[in-house]
């Protein structure tokens, strides 16, 4: 009897303390683009079978991240899953942020984020308060980083979800994947950029004088493959990749031999230094 009891007892504290239903959280294993106002740092997954709200997500930052690099910190609610998708375990309705869509890469997609919360100059304990009504099933949220355009390349971010809570009480997590350590990038070119549409098979050397070299496909109309209307495009940095010159068109052919240019498209480039000769 007595073991009926603790037992009842545990059962009864455990489900006062927590909340009933489980948070699944992925953290995403890419580069933080600085030139981008949203990246995608964690996926939430709430499972809503009793939870009525979402009160607040609580994240920490490592003690080794420079905080005054940090422009905001964003808390996105992207809706509920679709019929067709019963049964599956995604993170994420859609892509957030798109690779492809012309002029749109650099920030949330709006159809599918609803921003509910946004911390500027973060502290190393962030609390994002939203309070948002959880309708029955599948649930998806996302926390967003925004750095200041003066952070630098070599900075890193790591950070953790340390705290859900819903209906007032702390909920159980579920880590599907942490403990990133996220370096930073520049996004040299995107889609859009001088009129293209699509950017694809980078090459990148370093020159005897420290210079950097990118070139790429520059695909004017879509992002097929050859044939196509395909240049060769070249971006040069001099001081590591934290600033780009403008794109240069290395080689194109255009109209040529009675064709139209995207019929004497060229692209896949690679690109060597001569150590000897530079």
């Amino acid at each position: 009897m007595r073991k009926i009891c603790f037992y009842f007892c545990f059962l009864f504290v455990a489900i006062s303390v927590f909340g009933n239903d489980t948070v699944r959280i992925r953290e995403t294993q890419i580069p933080i683009l600085i030139d981008r106002k949203d990246n995608v740092l964690f996926n939430l997954r709430v499972d809503s079978k009793q939870s009525k709200v979402l009160n607040h997500v609580t994240l920490r930052f490592g003690n080794d991240v420079k905080l005054s690099e940090i422009q905001s910190v964003k808390l996105y609610y992207s809706g509920t899953e679709a019929v067709q998708r019963d049964g599956q375990l995604n993170y994420a309705p859609v892509a957030y942020i798109s690779r492809e869509e012309v002029g749109k890469t650099r920030e949330a997609n709006r159809s599918y984020s609803v921003l509910k919360s946004e911390k500027k100059s973060p502290a190393q304990t962030v609390t994002l308060t939203c309070d948002q009504v959880l309708f029955p099933g599948i649930n998806y949220f996302w926390v967003s980083l925004e750095m200041k355009p003066t952070a630098s390349l070599v900075s890193k971010i790591t950070a953790e979800v340390t705290g859900v809570h819903m209906d007032g009480k702390s909920s159980i997590l579920t880590i599907d994947q942490g403990s990133v350590v996220h370096r930073m990038g520049i996004g040299v070119r995107h889609a859009g950029d001088d009129g293209v549409a699509a950017y694809r098979i980078p090459g990148l050397v370093t020159s005897n004088k420290g210079t950097l070299l990118g070139v790429y496909d520059v695909r004017y109309n879509n992002s097929a493959d050859l044939q196509e209307r395909v240049d060769i495009g070249l971006s040069r940095s001099t001081d590591g990749g934290q600033t780009w010159e403008p794109m240069r068109v290395a080689m194109t052919f255009g109209e040529e031999g009675g064709l139209p240019s995207a019929q004497n498209g060229v692209g896949d480039p690679a690109i060597l230094v001569d150590k000897k000769t530079g």
